[in-house]
């Protein structure tokens, strides 16, 4: 009897442990994952809740950070625009001291009417070479930055006169010098439009200077561009240009259009020349090319690019004569 009920005894105890081991299982697992959900709603909660504190922060840093920005790089300028000003007032002040010690120290004789006063009275009166370079040079000064003085200079006939210097050139170094001024000196007459052309057109003095100026200074590209440039001023007027083919050869010398058209013939001929020359194979240069040799090439550049402007505007003189 004790072994039977101690074996139904046994049995029953282990039917009803396992079924409170099982409930006791499946409530502890219910609580623990209630648990776990509740744990990642307060994670959830409190990463928003951070998130919105750091970005909060982050708002309000940056717009501190703005504003003291703004106040540095404008207290920045100001300070460097005051600099600037401050440099400005003093240049100013300096170069109104200037002026005003140039006022000063200013003497009559200096002054651009009477150098150009001057410059006549020694372009007629005087027959020393440096004299007339310098005279011709104010000449120039003041035909380039005064339309006064070169409405003075024109009705003074000393136009006339430039044009017969021009014939008395030769290729000597100071000639050449004093051709160049005075071509530039009547070239300054140009930039005031139709106002002096009836006044540089004095022909047939003007025709014969200019000619005879492109023949015998042909090796001097600037004078002949300064003289073609004048040629191509004057032919704008079809009653100048028609008065210039009229020229007929004086005692001995070409017309005029001769000399324009050999000239415009020979330096057809440079040009082409430099322009075969400037195509030819170039394999046997060096690899580098040296400071000289790309002053060089430059200068050989501006010298085509010269001699191609004399080209066209000598044709398009010669095209309105013809």
């Amino acid at each position: 009897q004790t072994a039977f009920r101690r074996f139904s005894q046994v049995g029953k105890y282990s039917r009803v442990r396992a079924a409170s081991l099982a409930l006791q299982t499946l409530f502890r697992g219910r609580q623990a994952r209630l648990l776990v959900k509740a744990m990642r709603a307060c994670v959830t909660v409190q990463r928003v809740y951070r998130g919105h504190m750091a970005r909060r922060w982050a708002r309000s840093y940056r717009r501190s950070v703005s504003v003291v920005q703004a106040h540095y790089r404008g207290w920045m300028e100001r300070k460097r625009m005051w600099a600037a000003c401050r440099q400005l007032a003093t240049k100013a002040r300096d170069m109104r001291r200037r002026i005003a010690d140039a006022r000063n120290k200013m003497q009559e004789h200096m002054t651009l009417g009477n150098r150009t006063q001057s410059g006549l009275d020694v372009l007629v009166h005087s027959d020393s070479i440096s004299a007339v370079i310098k005279a011709v040079g104010s000449l120039e000064v003041a035909t380039q930055w005064s339309d006064v003085c070169a409405q003075c200079i024109a009705e003074l006939g000393a136009i006339d006169k430039l044009y017969s210097l021009l014939r008395s050139c030769n290729r000597s170094q100071p000639h050449i010098v004093l051709a160049r001024q005075t071509l530039a000196t009547l070239n300054n007459f140009t930039k005031y439009g139709e106002r002096f052309r009836a006044h540089v057109a004095v022909l047939p003095l003007a025709a014969q200077a200019l000619g005879e100026v492109m023949q015998t200074m042909s090796n001097d590209e600037e004078c002949v561009a300064l003289a073609a440039t004048l040629l191509r001023y004057i032919t704008k007027d079809p009653n100048a240009a028609a008065a210039i083919a009229s020229i007929y050869p004086e005692s001995g010398n070409p017309a005029p259009i001769t000399r324009f058209t050999a000239t415009l013939a020979a330096f057809e001929k440079k040009a082409g020349v430099r322009q075969s020359l400037s195509v030819a194979p170039t394999n046997q240069m060096p690899p580098k090319a040296g400071v000289r040799q790309s002053l060089s090439v430059a200068a050989t550049k501006g010298k085509e690019e010269r001699k191609t402007l004399i080209v066209k505007t000598l044709k398009a003189a010669i095209k309105a004569i013809i």
